[in-house]
């Protein structure tokens, strides 16, 4: 296991540099960010997304990177903390309609806490997302899988701002 979370950790800063990198050439492509709501079903937790997104101009490959928040619960007594960061690339299908369709394909970093023990997974994620296609607002809506030592699903909803 301790293998999985050395590749894992490697792939997450290789990402990192990669999605960076491709936030310095704004110029040649569209950056976006924005907020969303999320909700994850491995302990049935709603959160707060941050969201950025760069889309390369004449590709159909975007990068994105997140983060969610999740809103602490308390359960038999103690409090329950989660927050993720997630790092993606995005595949843009060539179809045109109010809503573009696309695939996603990731790694990402779960952290939760349950009173004084915490629990850190690195996994994959997979999944699709669906953008409106606007120059002022972007509303998007993704469900994607994550897979690590435990599977779950993430429904985020949101807005996007291009710059």
């Amino acid at each position: 296991m301790l293998l999985i979370q050395k590749i894992g950790k490697k792939l997450f800063f290789i990402s990192l540099i990669f999605t960076s990198s491709g936030f310095m050439f704004n110029s040649i492509g569209q950056f976006s960010a924005g907020l969303g709501l999320a909700a994850e079903t491995d302990n049935n937790m709603a959160g707060l997304q941050i969201h950025a997104k760069y889309l390369g101009k004449s590709t159909p490959l975007g990068f994105t990177i997140n983060g969610v928040y999740f809103f602490p619960e308390e359960r038999d007594e103690i409090e329950l903390d989660a927050w993720e960061a997630n790092l993606n690339i995005q595949y843009h299908l060539d179809v045109r309609f109010i809503f573009n369709p696309y695939l996603i394909s990731g790694v990402h970093y779960f952290r939760q806490e349950f009173g004084n023990e915490h629990t850190d997974r690195i996994g994959f994620n997979t999944g699709f997302g669906l953008e409106s296609d606007s120059d002022i607002v972007r509303f998007y809506s993704e469900l994607i899988v994550s897979i690590s030592e435990r599977t779950r699903f993430l429904a985020a909803v949101g807005l996007r701002f291009p710059f």
